[in-house]
């Protein structure tokens, strides 16, 4: 069996020659841990470069305007009736989390304790923030 010759890049998913890194060394972005490996293009240098992903899919969240990756949000069409846009994991789950709310209403006549969305456990009183202070 092969064994691979290249990782990915942490940032852009685009593959990394091993040996290229062997000859030229690594670059790594301290993301929380470990330490991700990013190829050159993406490798951040603060003073005068940005990202490569920045300039190739960064788009704004048609709800909230934060500029976001494009790979990890989803078409908006679903939710502003076909007027385009991208919209982010954190307005998906506010416009899931109001969905499930009515529907809880609906049926139990009381607001839900705890609403689970993509492995992430939101509590009342997280809930009723929300709901407070969500856009019309």
């Amino acid at each position: 069996m092969a064994t691979q010759n290249y990782v990915l890049c942490y940032l852009c998913k685009e593959k990394i020659n091993k040996d290229y890194i062997a000859n030229h060394g690594s670059r790594f972005l301290r993301n929380d841990e470990p330490v991700q490996e990013v190829c050159e293009d993406c490798y951040v240098d603060f003073n005068n470069v940005e990202p490569r992903w920045l300039k190739k899919h960064s788009v704004n969240c048609y709800f909230c305007g934060i500029l976001f990756d494009e790979r990890e949000g989803l078409n908006a069409d679903d939710f502003n009736n076909n007027d385009g846009g991208s919209i982010c994991q954190n307005c998906l789950m506010k416009k899931a989390l109001i969905v499930f709310v009515i529907d809880h209403l609906k049926h139990f006549k009381c607001y839900p304790v705890e609403f689970e969305f993509e492995d992430k456990v939101i509590y009342f009183d997280e809930i009723m923030e929300i709901l407070k202070n969500r856009k019309s």
